[in-house]
């Protein structure tokens, strides 16, 4: 979903979000991970690691490269926040994937 709020600029103009902001916090809480992940993930034919890793690649992408209606501007500060624990899932250590793909990305890209 941030990727396409990122790319299609979905930010309401009413709210108290700036249209363009300085820093862009990507945060991944317990709740994101659920069983409906892991089930997108098997039907892709993909290890849960390889889909993280290209939904946040994908959205990595998005953000660095600015839409062609502001080129003149930086990209913001990516940050990413990974304060998963678990959840219903049997296979935590599995599911730490996030944080994996979240420190190999972030070296990547030097965010």
């Amino acid at each position: 979903i941030a990727t396409e709020l990122w790319k299609y600029n979905m930010i309401p103009e009413d709210s108290d979000l700036p249209q363009e902001p300085d820093i862009l916090i990507n945060a991944y809480s317990t709740n994101d991970m659920h069983v409906q992940t892991v089930l997108q993930a098997m039907a892709q034919n993909l290890t849960l690691e390889d889909a993280v890793h290209n939904m946040q690649e994908d959205f990595i992408r998005t953000v660095l490269q600015p839409p062609s209606s502001c080129k003149e501007r930086e990209p913001p500060l990516l940050l990413f926040l990974d304060d998963y624990l678990g959840n219903e899932q049997k296979d935590v250590r599995e599911t730490l994937s996030v944080n994996t793909v979240g420190s190999r990305l972030s070296t990547y890209y030097g965010l």
